[in-house]
């Protein structure tokens, strides 16, 4: 009975045993925590560039550069900042939130992240200066950036 008892304490050691070490082998989960959040203004006929509080960097670009509703747009995030595993941009109004959901920008390599989006109808029609919000999210948490976007016109 007693050797049975010390069989089963010994198979219940293995198997947390093997547990840790299945958990140490697995990725990280990606962090939900908000580490920082940068703000710049840029001209969409460029690609627009953010420096993190680590001194990485986040480039962010978007095609055509005349943003027009409901067009699609071909959106490009690169950064410098190492472990980023998930991009998204949301395209928001500076004066007010329009409701669109964020795109999740496909990896394309490291650092490199695409997609494509769009922006909505607005009442304030083109006087509305649109802000992407890119965040970048990895196993310490989430760094958001957020670009205003003026018109190439006004640069």
């Amino acid at each position: 009975m007693k050797s049975k008892l010390i069989s089963i304490v010994v198979l219940v050691l293995a198997l947390v045993g093997l547990f840790a070490v299945v958990q140490q082998l697995s990725d990280k989960p990606l962090g939900n925590e908000l580490l920082e959040t940068v703000s710049v203004q840029c001209n969409v006929a460029e690609s627009c560039k953010a420096r993190l509080s680590d001194n990485s960097e986040v480039v962010f670009a978007v095609k055509p550069a005349m943003l027009r509703p409901l067009e699609p747009l071909s959106i490009s995030v690169g950064t410098s900042l190492q472990g980023v595993q998930v991009a998204s941009v949301r395209f928001t109004g500076t004066t007010m939130d329009m409701g669109l959901q964020p795109v999740e920008l496909t990896l394309q390599s490291e650092g490199k992240f695409t997609g494509e989006g769009m922006i909505t109808f607005c009442t304030t029609g083109s006087a509305m200066v649109w802000v992407a919000e890119v965040a970048l999210q990895g196993s310490d948490g989430i760094r958001r950036v957020l670009f205003e976007l003026g018109h190439p016109d006004l640069a």
